[in-house]
């Protein structure tokens, strides 16, 4: 009796699995086998949520597969030894059959299952890639706008290069990282992918939208030097010019006191001339 009880829980999974499958087969049929439907990468990426859905569900089915075959041989090496030898044979005959049956099942669909699942992952690699790559870009033009702002005035020099410091340090952390991480996401993708057109720039592929970051870093990087170069100049430039201001002042002041030394003299050259 406990053999029979465990054979029927073994037929209820059963046919649990296989609703779940037949449920999996039919999205992929729908939406991700490679038929002849269009399906634009705009559409695609709409239907990302129904991805995500579709892998929970896909390693939801493995997990349960691999638990349907421990319970078979579960059932099959612990039979009861007392019920007859037919009724033990056709109780492992039964397993044997629905064993196959849900392999043959899982075989049917897991090969779209899978194409699916790749097209997936690349799908995410180039929504990432393309964001991260949008997201630089944007920065990029945000610090270059700090550093085209800046008022090089020459008076506050050290305030001016730690401002220059601070963006320096953004383009060789902050940036660097983020181009690391697009380039090893990117090295993960086929050359077609790469070559496609990004989301974000509909008009550009991810290979030009990288090389484009890349020459905007750069660029930003000569700017940067530049302006730290001006800032210098003009505070040199302000440096000669105190210099200049402050002898200006001492030569003045000196003319006055010739002047006064000189005045004095005459005061009493002429009182000595008077005397006499």
């Amino acid at each position: 009796v406990t053999s029979l009880k465990l054979l029927s829980r073994l037929m209820k999974f059963e046919k649990e699995i296989s609703r779940s499958v037949t449920e999996l087969k039919a999205t992929v049929s729908r939406s991700y086998n490679g038929s002849k439907a269009a399906s634009t990468r705009a559409a695609r990426a709409r239907d990302l949520p129904e991805l995500k859905e579709f892998m929970q569900r896909y390693e939801s089915i493995e997990a349960s597969i691999h638990e349907f075959h421990q319970k078979c041989n579960d059932l099959e090496r612990n039979l009861n030894k007392r019920i007859s030898i037919t009724r033990t044979g056709a109780i492992t005959k039964a397993v044997d059959r629905r064993r196959d049956d849900m392999n043959r099942k899982w075989t049917e669909i897991k090969s779209s299952a899978d194409d699916t699942r790749d097209r997936l992952d690349m799908l995410h690699k180039r929504q990432t890639v393309s964001s991260k790559l949008a997201e630089s870009l944007k920065y990029v033009d945000d610090l270059k706008e700090r550093v085209e702002a800046l008022q090089l005035s020459g008076k506050n020099v050290s305030v001016e290069e730690q401002e220059l410091d601070e963006i320096q340090e953004e383009i060789d952390v902050t940036l660097k990282k983020s181009a690391m991480d697009i380039d090893s996401i990117m090295k993960s993708m086929s050359q077609s992918e790469i070559l496609v057109a990004s989301t974000s720039s509909p008009t550009a592929s991810l290979k030009n939208q990288r090389e484009k970051l890349h020459k905007s870093v750069e660029d930003l990087r000569q700017l940067v030097k530049h302006r730290r170069k001006q800032a210098h100049t003009e505070g040199s430039i302000t440096e000669f010019f105190g210099i200049t201001d402050q002898v200006d002042a001492e030569i003045a002041l000196l003319s006055k006191v010739v002047e006064e030394t000189s005045a004095q003299h005459r005061n009493s050259t002429s009182l000595i001339y008077s005397l006499c």
